[in-house]
């Protein structure tokens, strides 16, 4: 199931600058995905936080945050149920 960020007060795809209360909320998630040093950030919520914030002039904060997912991105290998299962092989 494909889900769109629609602003549903607008109709548009939620973007930044759009509505305060999404801005401020997106900042809250890297903020706290950072503290995690953005381990394990779904490959799906990673493309919607860079969506979100695609169209729009960022703050320097934002802009860090959004290079140091990038830079975790690239570390990330893909995700093996496998891996964590016990006792499988």
């Amino acid at each position: 199931m494909n889900l769109v960020n629609t602003d549903f007060d607008t109709g548009r795809p939620a973007a930044y600058g759009e509505y305060k209360l999404a801005d401020e909320t997106y900042a809250d998630l890297l903020k706290r995905l950072e503290k995690r040093r953005f381990l394990n950030v779904p490959p799906d919520l990673r493309q919607d936080i860079k969506t979100f914030y695609a169209r729009a002039a960022l703050p320097k904060k934002v802009q860090k945050r959004l290079a140091a997912l990038d830079r975790a991105g690239a570390a990330v290998r893909p995700f093996r149920l496998a891996q964590f299962a016990i006792g499988v092989s």
